[in-house]
């Protein structure tokens, strides 16, 4: 299973009640679809948004991370992300609440359905083991303050909001691991071999 848009929104709105301060009422809502929607923008199929660099290990060769052989997973870090919402100004109670309903939604949402992909130049058949190499945050803030906008309308506070996020979920991003199975077409005769890897998430 894939990251979609409805996968994230369904894992940030079950995430409310996570903080001490659970978050009720439609505006939560809102912000969960704001959230959803950027990321899966953002994130899914995106190199300059968000890519990975791995280490390819098997037969020499030739191949290809399998998505649905893949799991690209996030830390559980409520810290980092309470970084980023301090970044834009988000400080408090409420603000720790927001960190722990946004990581435990989205650490849901890819732990559970996140795969990724990408060319094995030198290992045709095997395993990968891949960790985040970039992360957009200017596309991610801008992203989230677009569509913040269009479901919450603008605010005094949306932009502070947005960058609080998009630095927040930035950082979470930079916790990414990724484990996968490499298939393609192995040398004859096969030799063992070691080599890097490029992907995107999907």
């Amino acid at each position: 299973m894939a990251i979609t848009q409805a996968v994230l929104q369904t894992a940030l709105q079950s995430s409310r009640v996570a903080g001490i301060h659970p978050f009720g009422g439609v505006t939560y809502i809102q912000l969960a679809s704001s959230v959803a929607s950027a990321v899966a923008l953002w994130a899914v199929g995106n190199p300059t948004n968000l890519s990975l660099e791995g280490s390819a290990l098997g037969t020499s060769g030739v191949g290809v991370i399998v998505p649905t052989l893949s799991k690209y997973v996030l830390l559980p870090n409520v810290g980092v992300m309470m970084q980023g919402l301090i970044s834009g100004g988000l400080n408090g109670p409420l603000a720790l609440s927001l960190a722990t309903a946004m990581t435990t939604g989205l650490v849901t949402a890819f732990n559970v359905s996140g795969q990724y992909s990408g060319i094995s130049p030198f290992v045709g058949v095997g395993t990968d083991r891949s960790t985040t190499l970039v992360v957009n945050r200017a596309t991610l803030i801008a992203l989230l303050s677009s569509q913040m906008g269009a479901m919450m309308g603008p605010g005094p506070a949306s932009l502070n909001m947005a960058t609080g996020l998009g630095n927040g979920i930035a950082n979470l991003f930079l916790t990414g691991i990724g484990t996968g199975a490499v298939q393609g077409t192995p040398s004859v005769p096969p030799t063992q071999m070691t080599g890097k890897t490029l992907s995107v998430v999907f």
